[in-house]
């Protein structure tokens, strides 16, 4: 990814829901054409899941958080880092975030990727990137992290490291760049001497960045013994946000779950009208707990594909082949396979068939 995919990625508009007309006679609709609409659905579905209570949770938190690092004095400013268990929905979230950030700083900009004069460079004509957004590795070395910055914005990245690291800060002003996230940072490992050097030049693209103006968030699935957060220089500017997926150890954790579940409820009754409240969030919270172990990620997959399977076979609502049928992650299986958990929970009586 480099800039101009990421302008392309923030700039483009959310899917629109599939046509509500394509099923309100859904009687009379033919095969075929309930099998496009279906797809469609789960498509809609699944890249515009229901808001999650956690997720929404850390936006907010990061969002504010932006805005208070932002209020910062110019230099060695607050770093973020948000860690989460793998495929938890820690980078989506991220990314969201960003991307409401990029429209907002970029609000007085076309759709056209964008250009300016830097402030102090009136002759300088260089293209607006607010945001720089790379993956770590674990063999990242220094040179390659400031290569990855560099070619980010466009730039020829091969120079000596100490050129690169000077290239690196001038571009940062040049372009405008307010925040650097660096996606997958666990990977770095401190007790090799290239992940040291690596470490070192996190904490120099930080500072250079606070003295311009800007922020880095660190995004990982982070343990308590992580070489990253122990720095002992990192921990003191840290500001460290968790992101967990769902429990049900307590009311307080079953209450959270189902108001996920019943977000998906409003969200899908859209699509099959025969949905009534309580049939995920009450009836069915248990059994999707132990099918997905409370990860929003194999819980969207298991529901866009049961919704589009209830439309292609007819149905107004999802009935239990429709969950059991959704083959979800490895991890979900393995926790399955070793729970006893077999695809079972109390349905509903089946709605009429429409179609």
């Amino acid at each position: 990814m480099d800039a101009s995919d990421w302008h392309a990625f923030c700039r483009a508009p959310s899917p629109d829901p599939p046509a509500l007309g394509r099923q309100t006679n859904v009687v009379q609709v033919r095969d075929e054409q309930r099998q496009r609409h279906a797809r469609e659905v789960e498509q809609f579905l699944v890249r515009c899941p229901a808001e999650s209570p956690l997720h929404e949770r850390l936006k907010e938190g990061l969002r504010d958080e932006v805005a208070t690092v932002e209020l910062e004095p110019f230099g060695a400013r607050t770093i973020t880092a948000v860690t989460a268990p793998f495929t938890a929905g820690k980078s989506t979230t991220v990314k969201a975030v960003a991307r409401e950030l990029y429209r907002d700083w970029m609000a007085d900009f076309g759709d056209e990727r964008p250009r300016w004069n830097p402030p102090g460079h009136a002759d300088v004509e260089a293209d607006r990137i607010p945001i720089i957004y790379v993956n770590l590795q674990s063999d990242t070395s220094s040179k390659d992290l400031y290569a990855q910055i560099l070619t980010f914005m466009g730039h020829g990245a091969s120079w000596t490291r100490s050129q690169l690291a000077i290239n690196t800060s001038k571009a940062f002003s040049i372009h405008g760049v307010k925040l650097v996230i660096l996606d997958d940072a666990h990977m770095l490992r401190t007790h090799l001497k290239q992940g040291q050097a690596t470490l070192d030049a996190i904490k120099a693209i930080a500072t250079e960045l606070g003295e311009v103006g800007g922020m880095m968030i660190l995004v990982g699935a982070w343990t308590a013994d992580s070489d990253l957060l122990d720095d002992q220089q990192i921990r003191g500017r840290l500001s460290l946000h968790q992101l967990d997926v769902y429990s049900i150890g307590s009311n307080q954790e079953r209450a959270l779950w189902q108001r996920l579940l019943k977000a998906w409820e409003d969200k899908i009754e859209r699509f099959l009208p025969g949905m009534e409240t309580g049939d995920l969030s009450q009836s069915a919270a248990r059994y999707l707990y132990e099918r997905t172990q409370g990860y929003v990620g194999d819980l969207a997959k298991c529901l866009s594909q049961a919704t589009s399977r209830a439309i292609r076979e007819g149905r107004d609502t999802i009935v239990n082949d429709d969950l059991k049928m959704v083959r979800l992650s490895a991890r979900a299986h393995d926790h399955e396979l070793g729970s006893g958990t077999t695809g079972r929970h109390r349905p509903r009586k089946t709605k009429r068939n429409v179609g």
